[in-house]
C-alpha cells in the first residue's frame, strides 16, 4: 500500500525538477539525428516498425548501431518514438544478431558512463536500452557472469552519480534516469 502511494509522488516530483545548474538544454536550431529522422519519415510508429521488418538483415544490423547516437536527440519523436522503439523492436523480435546486441551493449555502456550531455537524454536512454540488452540475455542466456556484473556496475555507477532528476516534459518528452535505470 505504501509503495502504491509513494511511487506516484516520486514520479510527480521528478517530473517537476528543473535541470541542474549547467545542464540546461541548448537553445537554437538542432540537427536531427540522421538515421532516426530517415526512419521517422516512413510514417507513424506502425509504419516505422514495418519498415524495420522489411529491411535486409544486414541493413537492420547497421541501423541498430547507427541509431545509438539518436538516443540523445532532443526530439522525443526521434529519440523515444523512433530510435529507442526501433532498437527495442529489433532486440525483442530477435531481428539483429548477437554480435550486434553486444555492440549495442558496449556503446550504451560507454554512453551511460560518459559525462552528462546538456540536454540530459543520452545517458537515461542508454540505461533504458541496456534494459533491452539485459532482456535478450534473460530470454536466451548469452552473457558471461562478468558481462552481467558490468551491467550491474554501470547501473550502480549511473545512479550513484545521478544529479539530473528531471522526468517528463510536454515539449521534450521523457528524461527519467531513475525510472529508466530501474528497468535494468
Amino acid at each position: 500500500m505504501l509503495r502504491t502511494l509513494i511511487a506516484p509522488l516520486l514520479l510527480a516530483a521528478c517530473a517537476s525538477v528543473p535541470a541542474p545548474a549547467g545542464l540546461e538544454a541548448p537553445t537554437g536550431p538542432h540537427t536531427p539525428c540522421e538515421p532516426a529522422a530517415t526512419l521517422a519519415a516512413k510514417g507513424d510508429e506502425h509504419a516505422r516498425g514495418e519498415a524495420v521488418l522489411d529491411m535486409d538483415p544486414a541493413e537492420r544490423e547497421d541501423l541498430a548501431l547507427a541509431l545509438l547516437p539518436c538516443l540523445g536527440d532532443p526530439d522525443p519523436v526521434l529519440r523515444d518514438g523512433t530510435a529507442y522503439a526501433a532498437l527495442s523492436q529489433m532486440m525483442r523480435s530477435q531481428l539483429v544478431g548477437l554480435e550486434t546486441v553486444k555492440g549495442v551493449m558496449q556503446e550504451t555502456l560507454d554512453m551511460a558512463g560518459a559525462p552528462e550531455d546538456a540536454a540530459g537524454f543520452a545517458r537515461p536512454f542508454a540505461m533504458l536500452t541496456l534494459a533491452e540488452v539485459a532482456r535478450t540475455d534473460r530470454i536466451t542466456p548469452w552473457m558471461s557472469p562478468e558481462a552481467r556484473d558490468r551491467l550491474i556496475a554501470a547501473a550502480h555507477a549511473y545512479l550513484a552519480g545521478l544529479t539530473d532528476y528531471r522526468g517528463f516534459s510536454d515539449t521534450e518528452g521523457w528524461r527519467h534516469g531513475v525510472a529508466h535505470t530501474a528497468d535494468l
